[in-house]
């Protein structure tokens, strides 16, 4: 009965004015261009919130970089300053790694600045991770200056 009805249907739209079967026609082109339109622009809108989530996580991964750059050109600007630095501290360390040789510059420096060195004693070496101590005990008879000279050495 259902097929009947609709040969019924067919037969009538066949037999119907050109005016409904240009709109009916024109209602269908409009249906399928819209679920057409509905269907491609999903995937792009999809692909649309991608991108702008992916735009979004480089525009903070560039501010990280340029941030990091102004850092490195701020320790650029620094370097000199910091390997005159080095410099000196390397002209303050020890020129030998003689032990008995430090005492005896050490003991120089003391008389030097005009200290009168009353006990001048080196204790046992401290082993640590990286480096080694050298403990001494050292006692010294003189004014304020005399130590300030001697501990600037």
């Amino acid at each position: 009965m259902v097929l009947t009805e609709m040969n019924d249907y067919l037969q009538y739209l066949l037999n119907a004015p050109y005016l409904i079967k240009q709109t009916l026609i024109y209602i269908v082109f409009l249906i399928t261009l819209a679920v057409g339109f509905l269907i491609d622009n999903s995937t792009q809108l999809t692909k649309l919130s991608n991108l702008q989530a992916e735009t979004i996580t480089l525009k903070t991964y560039y501010l990280l970089k340029i941030q990091k750059a102004h850092q490195n050109q701020q320790i650029l600007k620094q370097y000199p300053e910091l390997k005159s630095n080095a410099k000196v501290l390397s002209n303050t360390l020890p020129k030998t790694l003689d032990l008995a040789q430090q005492l005896q510059e050490i003991n120089k420096i003391g008389l030097e600045a005009g200290l009168q060195l009353i006990l001048f004693k080196p204790d046992k070496v401290i082993i640590k991770h990286n480096y080694s101590e050298y403990p001494i005990s050292i006692n010294v008879s003189g004014n304020y200056t005399e130590l300030f000279h001697f501990i600037n050495g």
